[in-house]
């Protein structure tokens, strides 16, 4: 499969850093190109998650990659727990398993609001549950709830747990 044409602007070098599932030498150099346009600019990462809202699916699954990378670059992943909100608002827009991992690792990180937020989609969403079982098993959760915990109330709902503390009061 041949790169995509050369198209001006972000979503032209968002689909270039896709190329390949971003592992074409076109695209590591479009990620890099993504890389140094983040650093000249303190808006770019917004742009970009804006620019991903609005993109193809191979598109943004390849952007999940890239942005929670194996070998993480410190400052995007300040960077994205900055702009956790914004973060969040495009994975409800977009969601798909490959956000999963990544996304815990910043929410754990930004913690307050955007994990609020989170766990309020999680009571709606399987995308967010999804979100919410990738947190670390030690996280502690409003009301002192392990995410595992957390998850298996949610799961049991109010008649569940009803159940249960009538059955270990007896």
């Amino acid at each position: 499969m041949s790169p995509p044409a050369r198209q001006d602007g972000l979503p032209g070098l968002l689909r270039r850093a896709a190329h390949e599932n971003g592992s074409s030498p076109q695209a590591r150099a479009a990620q890099e190109r993504l890389h140094a346009l983040r650093l000249a600019d303190p808006t770019a990462l917004a742009s970009i998650l804006k620019a991903l809202a609005e993109a193809p699916a191979p598109v943004v699954e390849a952007a999940a990659d890239w942005l929670f990378q194996a070998e993480p670059d410190w400052e995007l992943g300040l960077e994205l727990t900055g702009a956790a909100g914004e973060l969040l608002d495009l994975v409800a827009q977009r969601p798909g398993p490959w956000w999963s991992q990544g996304l815990a690792g910043v929410l754990t990180l930004a913690g307050g609001r955007p994990l609020a937020r989170l766990l309020a989609l999680a009571k709606k969403e399987a995308w967010a549950r999804r979100v919410v079982a990738h947190l670390p098993p030690d996280y502690g959760l409003p009301g002192g709830l392990t995410p595992a915990l957390w998850l298996a109330r949610r799961e049991m709902g109010r008649a569940g747990q009803a159940r249960m503390r009538r059955r270990l009061a007896r």
